[in-house]
């Protein structure tokens, strides 16, 4: 019998005729190691990517909330790292530290099965590199940072890269920080790397798959169309106290209850103490470790809990199973919303969320949410640049050489592979020089470090992107670091401070700290002044608000009696009328325009007024409404050039809408422009210029 030619063995082999190679073997192993304890069942996306990324695909794989993505990418990469006979590794990168604990703990055990080590690394667990023998390493974007910064070597076997969650950091400045970081690391091991992205459903898949693939190969997208229906339970109160009603009615353990901000999760906790039998926690990223851990461990030990939470909890960190989940504010997108209502009920076959709503508006917001995600709408988002995170990866370039000096082209190198960077490397270089970040050499056409830079590295202040990151008064307690707080700067001795769900009296305030001890409730605390700037309500879920009002759309699985307050609304706002594109009202002398428009386009507007009116009207515009000294002539706006125009002239007043990093000031004030003007939707303004003639529905009441 002839010999088969290598064309009829690779044909066999795809047909499932043939001897199983080696390779398959591998696989196996790591199927069984990863899936045994499911009986060998694996969930729909697993079955749709384990085979691309084992044959080495980047893939971007987008699924729901508890659909197995984790291990879909861990164990092909397990597979592949077990086939290559150099000792490869595998970059895990997740953005907060809470996830990264939970990813270790649940990987752990398979990957031991397969003789695979794990490593740890972030700012709440820094074991040595160095000598190890680790397959995976997970990480923070800062902490690979610190890695690159100080030349690891083992970051030289990186060969595979998964960034977990990525939705949370894409287009956003510590997203950019992990493009430049993954760019610089494949400069220093000279090969290319497969990138694996995890996410929850997005909205433009293919602009996020084109942002992370860098200078390797495109990802190829991976999705499943399953969605799990939703249902909901609205909770009508007067205040915060009366959760303690429905708490004590509710036939559930373990309860998640989510709030927009953590002064409002310190608010929630008072109002739940002492209902029993709950036992009450609070948990948001400004816990030092030993308290977030605390919480966790507790929480998934308790026998009945309550757990009060910023989006900390959004993403899948382990404390067990939750019966329910409580949103006491609605989320400002569609992609919170979902993040939050996925918590619970993982077991079910569907979403359960129970919604408090204290007034029209946030009932208006919660049902809006509910019916986008039960459509499947999301945010798009504006694919933007930031020469502000440049900034800071040429600080982290300069302090990771052993003198501290870099060429010009070394930056070049690391950013070439995105076309607005290089030609404004020589600018952001000379304005560094120029603020005595950097220091030219006057023989020589290097740059080294400046005494700025250098105070900021003396301080590891280089490595974040992180808005606001450290800003606060370190605060102890009989030497244990609690955090650091924003405390108002009047607080002195004898004060008391809610903090974590506890009193702290305060014993010696000093310069640079503040003392404090295990103090005893108080009517009035101090509660620190977190800072929420940034935040508004998206533009898709303020338009569904107005079709809400306008009998347009309806939410489905919903009880009668949130039919009838959204009936009772309508009639009560705008009398079932249809006619209108605006709302309006007077109050104390101010003319008020309900718009549904969104922060941008309302400060749009804005200027449009201001410029196009004579006089111009005193005018602020916010994420709803506008709010004007004079009435608003609509005619007066200027054409659709003249708006850009003026956008470009005034941008300063758009700096909070662009994804900046805190190095942006350091820009020259050209590239401040250009990065800001990046993430603005120019669609809306578009819309903007359209706005002739809108109907105005005159209100009597405030929304």
């Amino acid at each position: 019998m002839a010999e088969q030619t290598e064309f009829e063995k690779a044909l066999v082999q795809e047909l499932g005729l043939g001897p199983r190679v080696e390779t398959d073997r591998i696989l196996d192993r790591a199927l069984t190691a990863f899936f045994s304890q499911h009986l060998g069942q694996k969930t729909e996306i697993q079955s749709k990517v384990i085979s691309p990324i084992y044959l080495g695909k980047n893939a971007l794989v987008l699924s729901a909330t508890a659909s197995g993505k984790t291990e879909a990418a861990v164990c092909p990469v397990s597979a592949r790292i077990l086939s290559q006979k150099e000792n490869a590794l595998c970059l895990y990168v997740a953005p907060t530290k809470a996830l990264l604990n939970d990813l270790v703990r649940r990987l752990e055990t398979p990957l031991k099965r397969l003789g695979l080590k794990l490593l740890l690394k972030h700012g709440d667990h820094d074991p040595p590199l160095e000598g190890k023998n680790f397959n995976f390493l997970f990480t923070t974007p800062e902490s690979l940072d610190v890695l690159l910064c100080k030349g690891i070597r083992p970051l030289e076997r990186i060969k595979h890269v998964i960034v977990d969650e990525i939705h949370q950091i894409y287009n956003q400045p510590r997203g950019f920080q992990l493009l430049f970081l993954l760019e610089r690391l494949k400069l220093a091991t000279k090969k290319p790397l497969q990138r694996i992205a995890l996410s929850a459903t997005v909205a433009q898949p293919s602009m996020l798959a084109s942002w992370l693939k860098g200078s390797d190969e495109d990802l190829e997208i991976f999705s499943t169309e399953g969605k799990r229906e939703i249902t909901s339970e609205f909770l009508f109160v007067k205040n915060l106290q009366s959760l303690r009603t429905w708490f004590s009615s509710v036939p559930v353990k373990k309860v998640l209850v989510f709030a927009n901000t953590r002064r409002k999760c310190e608010e929630i906790f008072l109002s739940l103490k002492g209902v029993n039998p709950y036992e009450a926690f609070v948990h948001y990223s400004t816990l030092e470790k030993p308290d977030r851990e605390y919480v966790e461990n507790r929480f998934k030990k308790s026998a009945y809990a309550a757990c009060v939470a910023t989006t900390t909890m959004e993403l899948g960190v382990d404390i067990g199973s939750v019966d329910a989940v409580v949103l006491t504010d609605p989320p400002y997108s569609v992609s919170s919303f979902l993040q939050r209502i996925g918590r619970g009920g993982r077991r079910t076959a569907g979403t359960h969320c129970h919604l408090v709503t204290q007034n029209d508006r946030e009932f208006l917001q919660h049902c809006a949410l509910l019916r986008l995600a039960q459509e499947g709408a999301l945010e798009a988002s504006v694919r933007g640049y930031s020469y502000s995170v440049l900034v800071q990866q040429i600080f982290s370039c300069v302090a990771s050489k052993p003198d501290h000096r870099i060429l010009p082209e070394e930056v070049l190198n690391f950013c070439q592979t995105w076309a607005e960077y290089p030609n404004e490397v020589e600018a952001i270089l000379n304005s560094l020089e120029t603020r005595g970040y950097l220091t030219k050499e006057a023989n020589w056409r290097s740059l080294r470090m400046g005494p700025k830079l250098s105070q900021l590295y003396n301080k590891a202040y280089i490595f974040s992107n992180i808005r606001d990151a450290g800003k606060g008064v370190p605060v102890f307690c009989r030497g244990r670091k609690l955090g650091i707080l924003p405390l108002p700067r009047d607080v002195g001795n004898g004060d008391t401070i809610l903090f974590a769900g506890r009193y702290w009296k305060v014993e010696n305030v000093d310069e640079s700290s503040i003392k404090v001890t295990p103090g005893s409730p108080v009517p009035n605390p101090l509660v620190p002044r977190w800072s929420t700037a940034g935040l508004e309500t998206s533009d898709l879920v303020l338009q569904e608000i107005k079709r809400l009002l306008k009998g347009e759309t309806e939410p489905q699985n919903v009880e009668q009696n949130v039919k009838d307050r959204l009936e009772n609304i309508r009639r009560n706002y705008v009398g079932g009328r249809t006619d209108w594109d605006f709302l309006y009202r007077q109050k104390d002398g101010k003319h008020i325009y309900y718009t549904f428009l969104g922060g941008f386009s309302n400060k749009v507007l804005q200027l449009g007024f201001e410029s196009g009116m004579e006089p111009p009207p005193e005018i602020h515009g916010r994420e709803l409404r506008l709010i004007s000294d004079l009435p608003l002539d609509f005619s007066s706006l200027p054409k659709i050039n003249e708006i850009k125009e003026l956008i470009g002239t005034n941008w300063k007043i758009f700096s909070d809408i662009a994804a900046k990093g805190p190095f942006f000031n350091l820009l020259p004030s050209e590239l401040q422009k250009e990065e800001t003007l990046s993430f603005l939707h120019y669609e809306a303004i578009e819309a903007v210029s359209k706005l002739v003639r809108p109907r105005l529905l005159r209100i009597d009441r405030e929304l």
